[in-house]
């Protein structure tokens, strides 16, 4: 019965039903054959005087066997459906709230993230790699994003990393940051972490530490394939944009 899958087991309770009924049947068949034959009144020591009633009643029996036996057969079949259905809802419920936390998570501006506690993961993560240099680009108009940058420069610095000027195409006014550094516009979504190819040997562990420990906090980074378009040598290029 666990094996069976709910089509077949709905096809099942449906079958006991039906022979609950040919049972209720048989003793309703019963009950008035004895009727039938007290109001007959056979002759003595003729068939139907000696067998009609145990007849009658055998089929009274029989219909009685039968509902109580089918009855429990539905019972326990509609108990496993019952039990299927339960464990539905109940997954149902769990992923809607997991979905639910999602959207939360998703909505929540990766500012708010930057909680002092994962401010201490993220420095331990970062502190190895001090005097690594880096440059920022952000998208022109997310106000999530700036906020965002805003609350994790400081603990760049903090962990050592250098901060340095864009270089080329459109870039931003100076920032605020000691030294006055400026920002390039990027058209990017989430943070992407890039660097050169030839940068790769020296950078990619600091590229990678900053990316999975933001990851740690729940924001979503990752680091780029190395590519020739990086505008400058020697330095991470992180890349900050809407939340995808």
């Amino acid at each position: 019965m666990t094996s069976a899958s709910n089509p077949e087991l709905e096809k099942s309770v449906e079958s006991c039903e039906r022979w609950e009924w040919f049972g209720g049947g048989l003793v309703v068949v019963g009950v008035i054959a004895e009727v039938a034959i007290a109001a007959i009144h056979p002759p003595y020591d003729s068939f139907l005087e000696q067998w009609g009633s145990s007849l009658a009643n055998s089929l009274v029996a029989i219909g009685v066997g039968l509902e109580i036996k089918f009855g429990q057969m539905a019972g326990l079949r509609q108990s496993e459906l019952k039990r299927r259905s339960d464990e539905e809802v109940a997954a149902a419920n769990q992923e809607a709230k997991q979905a639910s936390l999602a959207l939360f998570k998703f909505r929540q501006p990766r500012g708010k993230l930057l909680t002092p506690e994962n401010r201490e993961k993220l420095l331990a993560a970062l502190s190895p790699f001090a005097g690594t240099r880096f440059v920022v680009g952000h998208d022109n108009i997310d106000r999530e994003t700036w906020d965002f940058l805003w609350g994790l420069e400081p603990l760049l610095a903090k962990a050592g990393w250098v901060l340095e000027n864009w270089v080329g195409g459109q870039v931003f006014g100076k920032n605020g940051w000691p030294g006055n550094h400026s920002y390039g516009l990027a058209n990017a979504m989430n943070v992407t972490v890039e660097m050169k190819p030839h940068d790769q040997a020296v950078l990619a562990p600091a590229a990678e530490a900053l990316a999975a420990g933001l990851r740690e906090i729940g924001i979503d980074a990752k680091q780029a394939p190395p590519n020739n378009t990086y505008l400058a040598d020697g330095a991470i290029q992180l890349l900050v944009g809407p939340k995808r």
